[in-house]
C-alpha cells in the first residue's frame, strides 16, 4: 500500500517528533495484528527517534562541550539554538547530529566521547530539551512492574 502524495508532502513538512508520532501510529495499528493473539499491545510502546542519538548531546551544549573536549563552544551552542529542540536536529545526512559534532570537535570518537558527553549531560537535563524521547520515557515507566531509576 503506498501513501497518498498529499500524506507525505504534509509530513515533510512536520517537525520530527510529528514525524516520529506518526511512525508510531503506524507500528501501533501493524504490528500487534501480525503478531498474533497472545501480543500484549499494552506493553508495545514503540519509540522511533527520526534523528541519531548524537542529536541528545545538544541538550545542553556547553557540558557537552566539556566531555568531549575543550573549544568549540560557541559553534557547538549556535548549533543547538538553530533548532526547537534537539530532537529537531537531524537532515540532512551532510549535517547529521554527528557530522555537526564533528565539524568543531575533530578529535570527536564515536562511541565513547558521546556516551561521556550524555552522561555528563544528566537525564533530566535530555529529557526537558527532548519532550519526544521524555514522553516515551514516561510511558515505560508508568507500566505495571517498572522500575525506574534516578540515574
Amino acid at each position: 500500500m503506498r501513501c497518498p502524495q498529499s500524506y507525505l508532502k504534509a509530513l515533510a513538512k512536520a517537525s520530527a517528533s510529528e514525524k516520529a508520532q506518526h511512525v508510531e501510529a503506524a507500528l501501533l495499528d501493524n504490528i500487534p495484528e501480525g503478531m498474533g493473539p497472545q501480543f500484549e499491545t499494552k506493553r508495545f510502546v514503540p519509540l522511533v527517534m527520526m534523528h541519531e542519538f548524537k542529536a541528545l548531546l545538544f541538550s545542553n551544549p556547553i557540558d557537552s562541550r566539556k566531555r568531549l573536549e575543550e573549544g568549540g563552544t560557541a559553534q557547538f551552542r549556535a548549533i543547538r539554538e538553530g533548532f526547537e529542540s534537539s530532537e529537531d536536529i537531524d537532515d540532512p545526512p551532510e549535517t547529521a547530529p554527528s557530522k555537526r559534532i564533528e565539524s568543531p570537535f575533530p578529535g570527536y570518537e564515536r562511541p565513547l566521547l558521546g556516551v561521556l558527553a550524555a552522561i555528563g549531560t544528566g537525564r533530566a537535563t535530555i529529557r526537558q530539551q527532548c519532550p519526544h524521547f521524555n514522553d516515551w520515557l514516561k510511558s515505560q515507566e508508568a507500566l505495571p512492574g517498572v522500575l525506574t531509576s534516578q540515574v
